[in-house]
């Protein structure tokens, strides 16, 4: 999420009922950046299933700083794009 000030951030902290103030300035510094559970959501898929992609190597691009892994919108945009097929036979292979 993306806010426009500090201001609504803390508002919206305390409407949240003790999400920590990190979490909050995090988004609004950086809205681009996702945690998995936010990039899962945007691709309609689970937590698991993106975990599993990640140690595969088949799904999105991510970030790692120390533990934490984020995803960039963008990243997630280019996957989906590059994994569109025109039928379930369809590999995605051009001939």
């Amino acid at each position: 999420m993306f806010y426009r000030s500090i201001r609504t951030a803390k508002f919206l902290l305390i409407r949240a009922g003790g999400r920590r103030m990190k979490e909050y300035l995090m988004d609004a510094v950086s809205p681009a950046a996702l945690r998995p559970d936010q990039a899962a959501s945007y691709l309609s898929l689970s937590v698991q299933r993106l975990a599993r992609l990640r140690l595969d190597g088949g799904g999105p691009i991510f970030c790692r700083a120390g533990r934490s892994i984020r995803y960039l919108k963008a990243d997630l945009d280019n996957w989906l794009h590059a994994n569109r097929r025109r039928s379930t036979s369809d590999t995605g292979i051009a001939a």
